[in-house]
């Protein structure tokens, strides 16, 4: 008797697990009964976009062909190869673009934009194409690179925004969508920040590159978190960033284009309609300067207040942010040409970046084959690390190709590094052949690497 009773409640719950089971899965498929994916993709299609990072490179020609840009046939060419821009003379160095493209979507009507951060990371220039084709040059407004989320403004007004989701719950359907109509799909919340507060909101979803920046829709078509490739857990689910802080409603998204160039002195921003007029210029376009820091590099080079920077290179500059480009080509190689509209005519000046003068700057350089520079406070900020430094060049002789430029290096041999100084202080101090072991940050990964130290 004993032992059916047993059996019974056995039964009794395995029935109830059954049941719950049942009704969990009857409640999705309700949820995705309820919604049209299709009519949803539609109905969002308009507030998706399509992100475009442009990464200007600048090429460096041998002196024995520094003449070739007056060629006809190189001219002819570089119309087609350079992204139809030919030099403005033949000192002008040829600049290719790198382009890297992914998803966005709109969440303020008046221009605000969401997308991966990978995307935009070390970009130039950021074009945004519209549903219907129309294309605008954006600005980085914001970014977390550690959640992979940055956000953009365009100048455009009366735009179709997604709305923010209020509330998420577990098990509710949700559709992941890109600016790539194949790269949908459609999944469920298995967790929510409330829930766990340290990974924060994840599906099942496939993020894929072709939705990656793109929204993840409920199935009122808001937006509950951004899709991102880089957010993959151990169990081959996705975490979500949430917008949060990041898009707060009292940003100010009409804020004026500026553009700061205090490393190299000078600040511009973009040209408008009334200063066109005034200066005469054929077309409101390139960067007018607003002010030149006296016996700086930019005062060096001739720069003057209201100039208009039209060309960097044998690249036109449309606004202040193309000129982002340009303490890149100055640590590149150390110069950087400029055209500039001034008082009706143009006129060429030339940005030379003095080279380290002191002796123990390059000691990294001769031994370890690498150049680093400090931290910004941007940088620090990004990250939990308040030390550390950051390699802005790596010579090409294949003999340490474990590190690249743009790596952090935290410590050198277990020591924490501070600064630049400190580096080249150790690396004095190497002999031919010693093994060093660096520990540094590289897209947001930490990892050991090692070299040899070479005289």
């Amino acid at each position: 008797m004993l032992l059916k009773s047993i059996r019974a409640i056995e039964f009794c719950f395995a029935l109830i697990s059954i049941l719950s089971a049942w009704l969990i899965a009857t409640a999705c498929n309700i949820a995705y009964a309820t919604v049209n994916v299709n009519q949803l993709v539609n109905d969002s299609a308009a507030s998706i976009v399509q992100v475009q990072g442009i990464q200007w490179v600048k090429i460096k020609i041998p002196e024995q062909y520094k003449n070739i840009t007056d060629d006809p046939v190189y001219r002819s060419l570089s119309s087609i190869l350079l992204d139809n821009q030919t030099p403005n003379n033949t000192q002008a160095a040829p600049v290719i673009k790198k382009r890297i493209n992914g998803s966005g979507f709109i969440i303020s009507n008046n221009g605000q934009i969401a997308t991966n951060y990978q995307w935009v990371k070390d970009t130039h220039e950021v074009i945004v194409t519209l549903w219907d084709a129309r294309q605008f040059k954006a600005s980085i407004t914001r970014s977390d690179p550690k959640n992979d989320v940055a956000l953009l403004r365009i100048r455009a007004s009366n735009l179709a925004a997604l709305s923010l989701a209020q509330q998420v719950e577990e098990g509710e359907g949700v559709i992941a969508i890109g600016a790539k109509k194949h790269g949908t799909s459609v999944g469920v919340i298995v967790s929510t920040p409330a829930q766990t507060p340290g990974v924060g909101l994840v599906s099942d979803v496939n993020v894929s590159p072709e939705n990656s920046g793109g929204p993840l829709l409920n199935v009122y078509g808001q937006v509950l978190g951004i899709n991102s490739t880089r957010m993959k857990t151990a169990l081959n689910l996705f975490r979500h960033p949430m917008l949060g802080k990041l898009a707060s409603d009292g940003f100010d998204t009409h804020s004026a284009t500026f553009n700061s160039m205090s490393y190299i002195g000078f600040s511009a921003a973009d040209m408008n309609n009334a200063q066109d007029v005034a200066l005469g210029l054929p077309n409101a376009s390139g960067a007018i300067v607003l002010q030149v820091r006296s016996g700086s590099m930019a005062a060096k080079a001739g720069l003057l207040k209201n100039d208009v920077i039209i060309s960097l290179e044998s690249q036109s500059v449309v606004g202040a942010t193309d000129l982002s480009a340009l303490p890149d080509f100055l640590r590149q190689d150390y110069q950087a040409r400029l055209t500039v509209f001034r008082d009706g005519e143009k006129i060429e000046l030339q940005l030379i970046n003095p080279k380290p003068k002191s002796a123990i700057a390059s000691w990294s350089w001769r031994k370890l084959g690498l150049r680093a520079r400090p931290l910004s406070i941007a940088q620090k900020n990004a990250t939990d690390i308040n030390s550390g430094v950051l390699i802005t060049e790596v010579k090409d002789d294949g003999l340490n190709n474990e590190v690249q430029a743009g790596d952090w290096i935290i410590s050198i041999n277990q020591v924490p590094l501070t600064s630049v100084a400190q580096l080249n202080q150790i690396a004095q101090n190497l002999n031919d052949g010693d093994s060093v072991v660096l520990y540094i940050i590289r897209d947001n990964a930490r990892q050991f690497v090692s070299l040899i130290a070479h005289e």
